[in-house]
């Protein structure tokens, strides 16, 4: 698939899974993505999506088990509040990107989460500057944690 990703594909209401992996869709991640509120996954890897995410219409995703963005050219803050309040998101990979900010402490509000990639950010334009301090405490449920920032900035 080339292009954008279509404004239509908000129309498909009960879509429970969307993959558009390994592509060459370019453009920002629609806003109608955000509006599939019965998605358990989405899978938009690999490709070439740029601008920021729009973590604040991602309250919609409330099912969503699996959040896979990596490999693009997506930037901004991750916003880890939000992510908190998708309960039942156990797998989220957002490696590869230009993302920056922080990883803070809501990443231990994430009750299901099972396996975080934030990986290869040294790569990057903008790093994350500063990382919690992991207690596996706190992240019992954790199975695996991986995340690269460059401490330089």
């Amino acid at each position: 698939l080339v292009g954008e990703i279509p404004q239509a594909i908000g129309k498909l209401s009960q879509l429970r899974q969307l993959g558009l992996y390994g592509n060459n869709l370019a453009g920002k991640i629609t806003n109608s993505v955000y509006q599939l509120a019965h998605l358990v996954y989405l899978n938009l890897a690999d490709n070439k999506l740029i601008g920021e995410v729009n973590w604040e219409e991602m309250h919609h995703q409330k099912k969503i088990e699996r959040l896979i963005l990596h490999n693009n050219f997506l930037e901004g803050s991750i916003d880890f509040h939000i992510l908190a309040k998708m309960t039942s998101l156990l797998l989220l990979v957002l490696s590869n990107n230009k993302f920056g900010g922080y990883i803070d402490q809501a990443v231990g509000s994430m009750p299901s989460l099972e396996y975080l990639y934030l990986d290869n950010f040294e790569n990057a334009r903008l790093n994350f500057a500063k990382c919690i301090d992991v207690d596996y405490e706190d992240y019992s449920a954790l199975y695996n944690i991986v995340y690269c920032f460059d401490m330089t900035i």
